[in-house]
C-alpha cells in the first residue's frame, strides 16, 4: 500500500447512490495510468492528494458513480476518487460539471472480468455482493450497537437518534458518509 504500486480499496454500497445528491463516489476513471500525477501535492502521509480541477483530463472525464444497495466498487488506490455528494445539480464545488456513470455491473464471481477492469479503468462494479436480507439484517445490527454505545433505546428509525450518533456531514476528501466515519461505526466495528 506505502509504495502506491498497487493497492486497492472497496466500498460495499447498503443504500441507491443514484443521483447528484445522493453521497457517493467521484473519480476520474483511467486516471491510475496518468503517468505525470506525481507532481500532484499530496499530505506527508500521502492520504490525500489535491487534484488540480484545472486539468483537462479530469475536466473530460470527472464521473460520480450511479451504486444500487448490494452493490460494491472496487478500485486502484491511484486514481483520483473521492466519496462525497454534489452540493448543486451538475455542479461540483470547483465549478467542474460532474457526469453520472453508471458502470457496467460484473457477477461477484468473474475475478477475471474484475482484473481487466481494474487493469484498463482503474475501477470496476460489483453486482449481488449482498443480499436485501442481509442489508436488512446490517442495518438492524447497527441499529442495536447505535442503541449500546450511546445508552439510548433503540429507535424505530434512525432519523430519532441524535444527530452525535452519524458523524459530520459527508463532504468528500476522505469522509465516507454520515454513518461511516462515526464514532458509532468504528466502535459496532
Amino acid at each position: 500500500a506505502f509504495s502506491m504500486e498497487h493497492c486497492y480499496q472497496s466500498s460495499l454500497y447498503l443504500h441507491d447512490s443514484t443521483d447528484h445528491e445522493s453521497d457517493s463516489f467521484i473519480c476520474c476513471p483511467g486516471s491510475h495510468a496518468w503517468e505525470d500525477t506525481d507532481e500532484y501535492i499530496s499530505s506527508p502521509d500521502r492520504h490525500h492528494v489535491s487534484v488540480p480541477y484545472t486539468d483537462q483530463r479530469v475536466i473530460d472525464t470527472v464521473s460520480k458513480l450511479i451504486i444500487y444497495s448490494g452493490e460494491m466498487i472496487l478500485w486502484d488506490s491511484r486514481l483520483a476518487h473521492m466519496g462525497g455528494y454534489i452540493s448543486k445539480p451538475r455542479k461540483n464545488t470547483n465549478g467542474i460539471e460532474v457526469k453520472m456513470l453508471r458502470l457496467e455491473p460484473i457477477d461477484h464471481d468473474n475475478f477475471q472480468k474484475m482484473k481487466d477492469e481494474l487493469e484498463q479503468n482503474g475501477l470496476c462494479l460489483v453486482k449481488g455482493v449482498i443480499l436485501p436480507e442481509e442489508i436488512r439484517e446490517l442495518k438492524e445490527q447497527l441499529k442495536k450497537d447505535i442503541s449500546k454505545i450511546y445508552n439510548l433505546p433503540e429507535a424505530n428509525d434512525w432519523s430519532e437518534y441524535p444527530d452525535d450518533c452519524y458523524g459530520r456531514i459527508n463532504k468528500g476528501g476522505g469522509s465516507w458518509g454520515p454513518i461511516a466515519c462515526s464514532k458509532t461505526a468504528w466502535e459496532a466495528r
